[in-house]
């Protein structure tokens, strides 16, 4: 669905069938390019008037997920949730050429790519060190350096302020870090605020405007938080031990 904030009309982009979901807009504004379920999730672009009919751009026998979208508005890059670990690829835009991979690790998967609006960085988040951890190579060089920016974990990387900030997320905190954008260099991450918003690993849940100012997110209603989970082994011999002191008594 399309939402005209000017005048409040809606246009639906599909309807029925599989799910689609996690909608990017191409660099000129006029198509969104989506994921959808054919039975396994397909890449599609399709007018934001819904004039024509959706345009396959990547479909293969493996689930893929859209990222961000290069400077130029040439290239698309998606995940690629190939087994055993998930890999980073680009998707041409304009139809000339096929998918290729862009990045692959040995010992963990890697998600939303996103690259900086100068094209010189990509941004990403991977779980090679055993928890997610959020990225930061050279962009298109990715081979040639890695820098971590998130410090407790981190996912859902997004650039602001001309490509010298990178938000994201750890849980239900929305973390901000400055970059230089000739070296690369990140500072310590500073949270922005907190809540209780929706979270998932695989796929973008929010967005950003690009100075960083306002945030578009999936707020959850109270009392969906987490609830702990206490697990109690051999419980029936502590509640033996218990019935026998109160017995015994003082």
């Amino acid at each position: 669905m399309v939402l005209d904030l000017d005048r409040g009309t809606r246009t639906p982009i599909t309807a029925g069938g599989g799910d689609d979901f996690d909608p990017r807009f191409t660099a000129d504004g006029k198509r969104v390019i989506y994921e959808s379920e054919h039975p396994v999730f397909d890449l599609y672009s399709r007018a934001i008037d819904a004039s024509t009919a959706a345009e396959p751009l990547w479909v293969s026998a493996f689930d893929k997920m859209p990222g961000g979208i290069t400077p130029d508005g040439k290239t698309l890059l998606a995940t690629y949730n190939l087994v055993p670990y998930r890999q980073l690829w680009s998707v041409p835009l304009d139809g000339a050429g096929k998918p290729r991979m862009v990045l692959a690790s040995s010992d963990g998967s890697l998600n939303t790519p996103a690259v900086s609006p100068d094209g010189h960085w990509l941004a990403f988040s991977s779980n090679a060190s055993g928890r997610w951890e959020v990225y930061l190579s050279p962009w298109p060089g990715v081979s040639t350096g890695r820098t971590q920016v998130s410090v407790n974990g981190g996912i859902e990387p997004h650039w602001t302020r001309a490509g010298r900030e990178l938000v994201f997320r750890n849980q239900d905190t929305i973390l901000a870090v400055t970059v230089d954008p000739v070296r690369g260099a990140t500072a310590r991450p500073s949270e922005l605020f907190h809540g209780n918003f929706e979270v998932n690993d695989q796929v973008l849940n929010y967005d950003v405007t690009p100075d960083g100012s306002n945030f578009l997110m999936v707020a959850l209603p109270p009392g969906s938080e987490p609830r702990q989970v206490v697990v109690i082994a051999n419980w029936f011999t502590e509640l033996r031990r218990l019935m026998a002191n109160a017995k015994a008594g003082p």
